[in-house]
Order: C-alpha cells, then sequence, then structure tokens
C-alpha cells in the first residue's frame, strides 16, 4: 500500500535519484522526507550534501544548519552534520565560520579525518600556514591513513611558509 508521507522512503528515493544523476528529483524527496514523519535531520544532512554537490553553498549551509538544531546529535553522526555545515561555509569564503564549526564537529569527534582536514582549510583561508600544518599533520598521524588531501593541505601550508621544498616533498609523497 502507497505511503506518501513515510519520511525514510522519501529520503531512499532521494539518494537513489541522487546516485543515478537526478538533482531535481532527490531534492524534491529529500525536502518532503524533511517535512513529514521519520528521520528529519538524515533528510537535511542528505539534503545539504546533494546542495553541497551542486555547488549552492548558502542552501547546503541552511540544510545542515537545520540539521544541527532539529535534534541533539553525538558521536559520528554530530560531527558528519558540523563538518558538512563548515565546509558549506568554506564554500561562502566564511573561514573564520567554518573554523568554528569544524572545532565543534572536533569536539563530537575527536579524530573525524573530513573536520580536520575542514579546519586545516579554514586555517589556510585565515592565512594561518602553522595552523594548517598542526590539522593536516594529524590527519597524516591517523593509523592506515593515507590521506593525499592531508598531504596536499600540508604542502599548501610549507607553500604559503615559503617552504617550497617541504612543500615539494610532501606533493611528490602525495603521488607515489
Amino acid at each position: 500500500e502507497a505511503d506518501p508521507d513515510n519520511g525514510f522512503v522519501h529520503e531512499l528515493y532521494g539518494r537513489v535519484a541522487q546516485s543515478v544523476g537526478e538533482p531535481d528529483r532527490a531534492q524534491k524527496h529529500f525536502e518532503r522526507a524533511a517535512r513529514v514523519e521519520g528521520d528529519r535531520q538524515a533528510a537535511l544532512m542528505a539534503l545539504g550534501q546533494l546542495h553541497a554537490e551542486n555547488r549552492n553553498a548558502r542552501r547546503a549551509s541552511e540544510s545542515y544548519e537545520q540539521a544541527a538544531r532539529e535534534q541533539a546529535s553525538h558521536g559520528h553522526r554530530a560531527a558528519r552534520i558540523y563538518t558538512g555545515w563548515a565546509n558549506a561555509e568554506l564554500m561562502r569564503r566564511r573561514a573564520d565560520r567554518a573554523a568554528r564549526l569544524a572545532e565543534q564537529a572536533l569536539r563530537f569527534e575527536p579524530g573525524h579525518l573530513q573536520a580536520l582536514l575542514t579546519r586545516g582549510e579554514a586555517a589556510l583561508m585565515t592565512g594561518s600556514a602553522t595552523t594548517a600544518l598542526s590539522y593536516g599533520r594529524k590527519v597524516l598521524e591517523i593509523p592506515s591513513n593515507k590521506e593525499p588531501a592531508a598531504q596536499v593541505l600540508v604542502a599548501r601550508a610549507y607553500a604559503m611558509q615559503n617552504n617550497n621544498a617541504a612543500a615539494l616533498r610532501e606533493l611528490e609523497s602525495a603521488v607515489q
């Protein structure tokens, strides 16, 4: 029997539509899922991700902010919400706010890889190569992690400090 107010079905429909390259259909179903019974927070997170993928930073930021306010979250889910929000703020060139949101994500999950990278990117955007290096190195210290984005972040921070030899070493390591 059809159930037009099933938020879980609408969220799944949105994810499938997104995966097959139908962002308008995905958006419609994520928005519906956020209005009806179900996991509204998950629907808002998915909507934020969709807007970010479509380079709509303002709408991505709004969706993640709504997700954060929807219900209390902890651990990995909260870290994902605040990291997504921080990335949307980076897209809007709001580095200070992005840094605060990434730090909030790290309070929920201190080793959250994407939050560490986002915090490092925010540091670069504000001109703090030392802070960017610190966050990039934290990512590289995670066991069994070979995240090229962290090596690129570290290389960019070295370049900002005019330490081009160190920047080149990091980049060489990233492509080997």
